[in-house]
């Protein structure tokens, strides 16, 4: 059995079959001792990368950190106002169906019934509102990229504080968590003022609808006002 030393041991040539030249060994050979290279290499960035994570030492943190993770805090608050007015709304549009199908009758199904929809997640909801109900094809897109903008701030806004104790990564990430919030906000201003004229029987004030964006988005931003 023919063999090629390299720097991890032995490989073994009489798997490439018999019609195998030396010359066609010695390629191979340098080949997987190039690719356990670049996999060693890949590995040592992967956890060079990754080398906060484990626990979360706060004691590493500074002032940033904390301005950072208070801004992205405040902007959890915005993220459950536009899914729950997203289900809200929802849920009363799908029950007036209910109802006009007979899918129910009587209004002692309305509470099992609507715990029921409660629970469809936001992507579902927002589909339906794009797919059942006749809203306007911009509509729709203000809410899709609220929905992206809310799974971002839900899942990814804090990771630069988790693999880093300097302020460059929250530096870098800034731009991207404005523009998330501020995506959140546009959807969060459609759907208030619909769950505002189910509630009210009126259209919503003017005033709050003009300025809530830009109200909302200072208020959660107001912790980094001195990096934004």
């Amino acid at each position: 059995m023919r063999q090629l030393q390299s720097s991890r041991g032995w490989w073994r040539l009489s798997a490439f079959g018999p019609t195998c030249s030396p010359q066609c060994g010695l390629q191979l050979g340098r080949r997987l001792v190039q690719m356990h290279v670049r996999a060693r290499h890949a590995l040592e960035e992967s956890i060079r990368f990754h080398s906060f994570s484990m626990w979360i030492l706060t004691k590493n943190f500074v002032d940033l950190h904390d301005c950072y993770l208070a801004s992205v805090g405040r902007s959890l608050l915005l993220a459950q106002s536009f899914e729950q007015n997203c289900k809200f709304v929802c849920l009363i549009w799908d029950l007036g169906d209910a109802f006009e199908s007979k899918t129910i009758s009587d209004v002692e199904q309305l509470p099992d019934y609507s715990a029921l929809l409660l629970k469809r997640f936001l992507g579902t909801v927002i589909q339906r509102f794009g797919s059942r109900y006749p809203i306007k094809r911009e509509q729709y897109e203000i809410l899709e990229r609220a929905r992206e903008a809310r799974n971002y701030i839900a899942h990814e806004a804090g990771t630069p504080c988790l693999y880093y104790n300097t302020h460059e990564p929250i530096i870098e990430a800034l731009p991207q968590l404005r523009t998330n919030i501020t995506a959140l906000a546009e959807g969060d201003n459609l759907v208030s003022g619909w769950s505002y004229m189910i509630q009210e029987k009126n259209f919503p004030p003017a005033g709050i609808r003009q300025s809530h964006v830009h109200e909302i988005t200072s208020y959660i931003l107001e912790p980094l006002e001195d990096y934004v």
